[in-house]
């Protein structure tokens, strides 16, 4: 941390040359005060660092500078952004508001402007680097933030296919094919998404991190209705090594899935353990008591975590009125059903609004 800082003060040049992964890994272990964190942020934003990376970087500036009381100098900072999943949000979140009408005309009507210059920056990193699986997941990410699904599955075909071929691939490698896979669902693809899943999760070898891809199969399989199917796979994942949140991932779509079969007395028995643990992952939690019928308990527990500003963007997204191409298809269709509780309402409009019409991205595959 206080190296950085000299780097930064002393020789701005050379900071923005650091490696990108190095600053990120400073930024989250940082012990320093507050302020000290954040003028850290608002520095490196002003100056650009992380290029095309720098989205996340320049949105928490910029809510830095808001909570400060210096719009003026946050709105420096929006060129710096043009992920449309980051605008899309920053355009819903309320605390934003002061911002909403120069983003607005930034991104352009359906966020025409930050889809077109995401995708042209990622195209052309991909193509300066054909071989960099991580450059190559970006673009698949770029397509599906860009509403183009269909162009993101395509990309299946520059990957590894076979399970021999998986079996030897590196983690930035099975990234990219783990988006691919989320890519091919959205376009309709739903029963290729699951084989390339099955045929990437039976491949690869124990590791600390395959558990993610083995959970986002298993997230489409619960959120197609395929429970049963679910079920089995649950078993498999839970005994990898894993953090608390995964297995609170877990422990949710298993409650989910027994309480969608009827089997009562099953569900019963975890659904203390899905309680206790909420607090590991809430926005998950909501959403499997939403999925097994507990709407009310679901009220309880957003209305708990409200004020996290974490899960107070995750449930803004979740209430709106139409599915974003920021939506986790999983939530969309399930949170904004209780949106005509009072409380509920009144959360949503101190918080956040519905996307615009005319900022909406077309979802045409």
């Amino acid at each position: 941390g206080p190296l950085l800082d000299q780097i930064l003060a002393k020789a701005p040049d050379v900071a923005r040359d650091l490696d990108r992964r190095l600053v990120w890994t400073t930024l989250r272990q940082e012990v320093e005060a507050a302020d000290v964190r954040d003028n850290r942020r608002i520095t490196l934003a002003e100056m650009g660092f992380g290029g095309s990376d720098s989205d996340y970087l320049s949105k928490t500036a910029i809510e830095i500078l808001l909570k400060r009381n210096e719009p003026d100098r946050a709105r420096t900072l929006l060129r710096f952004i043009d992920d449309p999943q980051i605008v899309e949000g920053m355009l819903m979140q309320r605390r934003f508001a002061p911002l909403w009408d120069v983003l607005a005309a930034q991104a352009g009507p359906g966020l025409v402007h930050s889809r077109e210059s995401s995708v042209r920056v990622a195209e052309q990193e991909l193509a300066d680097q054909p071989d960099n699986p991580e450059e190559l997941a970006d673009l698949v990410s770029a397509y599906t933030g860009a509403g183009r699904f269909a162009d993101a599955a395509a990309l299946r075909a520059r990957l590894p296919a076979s399970a021999e071929e998986l079996a030897k691939i590196d983690e930035q490698t099975a990234w990219a094919v783990n988006n691919v896979g989320l890519a091919m669902n959205k376009a309709g693809q739903s029963d290729a998404a699951d084989k390339l899943f099955a045929t990437l999760n039976g491949a690869l070898p124990a590791n600390g991190w395959r558990v993610s891809m083995m959970i986002n199969r298993i997230e489409l399989l619960v959120f197609g209705g395929r429970f049963s199917d679910a079920l089995p796979l649950i078993d498999a994942a839970e005994k990898e090594p894993q953090s608390e949140f995964a297995r609170q991932l877990l422990r949710r779509l298993r409650y989910c899935s027994l309480a969608r079969l009827d089997r009562k007395a099953e569900a019963g028995a975890l659904r203390p353990a899905v309680m206790t643990h909420a607090k590991d992952a809430p926005v998950p939690t909501v959403d499997g008591l939403l999925c097994a019928g507990e709407p009310d308990e679901a009220e309880r527990l957003i209305l708990a975590n409200v004020g996290n500003s974490e899960f107070d963007e995750d449930f803004v997204a979740a209430m709106q009125s139409v599915p974003l191409i920021s939506e986790d298809s999983s939530i969309w269709g399930r949170w904004n059903v209780l949106r005509s509780r009072p409380a509920i309402a009144a959360a949503f409009n101190r918080l956040g609004r519905d996307l615009p019409p005319a900022l909406r991205v077309p979802l045409k595959d």
